[in-house]
């Protein structure tokens, strides 16, 4: 219950997938069933379309956010991969926009560590891989996502899928600091240079490190220092220390190969922490058991 408790509180501070009923209605020619979750730029629902039968996932995005909206759109015409959200088109109504996506069906990683508890090294590194792999698909595309948590990568058999590119920036240069337009992310899984309002490409990488501690160890590694909204930036860079002893003592069940990584990925400088591309290689992501 304890376990529970604590993620659904980090859930709340952004909220992620949240199934509950929608009310029947009909945007052009498709038909809204249940929500599946809801986010800084709008809900996010199940759709049929009258006609095919074919279901969707449909992003219904507040007027108020219309340039958020085009953003991500733009964002998602140019991403390609197989572990990364597929767009199909969109629709304008009443000044709302309707961001309509490939639906799997599957369960997202959040709900997945509920139902599951936390996952042993064995069990949690063929995730790790395909998660490493939408990032630097991300990569290649150009684009840092900048709201990698649980809720967003959805699982179905063994494949795992990145979505929910609202808050993505493009990525000019891999090397480099970007500034951000608005402050984004998810409290306790953004990276310290996302609240003091830059990214880097290494960004991402912080985020999932936070992904792999919590599907380890069933807990988050900065939820107790993170009593905060993210906009609340200043109260939070001072959170990210790393190890602590909380930490250390985690550390101790892990292997030195996952150790490693962690201490790679959770440096507060996002130019020495590891990359996407040497944590791809790393010999813990390359073990076959």
């Amino acid at each position: 219950m304890v376990l529970v408790k604590t993620l659904r509180y980090l859930s709340s501070l952004c909220p992620g997938r949240c199934p509950g009923r929608a009310r029947p209605r009909r945007i052009g020619q498709y038909d809204f069933h249940e929500k599946l979750g809801s986010g800084g730029t709008g809900d996010v629902y199940r759709v049929t379309n009258a006609i095919t039968g074919e279901e969707m996932a449909c992003k219904e995005v507040r007027r108020s956010k219309s340039a958020r909206a085009a953003k991500e759109i733009s964002i998602l015409r140019t991403v390609k991969g197989d572990h990364l959200q597929k767009f199909n088109h969109s629709i304008t109504r009443a000044g709302c926009t309707y961001i309509l996506s490939h639906y799997n069906g599957g369960t997202d990683l959040f709900d997945l560590l509920v139902d599951h508890g936390p996952f042993d090294e064995g069990e949690l590194r063929p995730l790790a891989r395909e998660m490493v792999e939408s990032l630097h698909e991300c990569g290649e595309s150009k684009v840092a996502h900048l709201d990698v948590k649980l809720e967003n990568f959805v699982t179905k058999g063994s494949s795992v899928e990145l979505i929910d590119f609202g808050s993505a920036h493009r990525l000019a240069d891999s090397s480099s600091e970007h500034r951000l337009d608005c402050l984004t992310g998810t409290t306790g899984y953004a990276s310290p240079e996302v609240y003091q309002g830059s990214f880097f490409a290494t960004s991402d990488v912080w985020s999932l490190g936070v992904c792999f501690w919590i599907l380890n160890t069933g807990a988050p590694p900065f939820l107790k220092r993170h009593k905060r909204h993210i906009s609340d930036a200043q109260d939070l860079v001072r959170a990210h220390i790393f190890p602590t002893r909380d930490h250390d003592r985690q550390m101790r069940y892990m292997t030195a190969g996952l150790r490693d990584i962690f201490r790679g990925i959770f440096l507060a400088d996002p130019r020495a922490r590891m990359t996407i591309e040497e944590l791809r290689s790393h010999p813990w992501m390359k073990r076959s058991t």
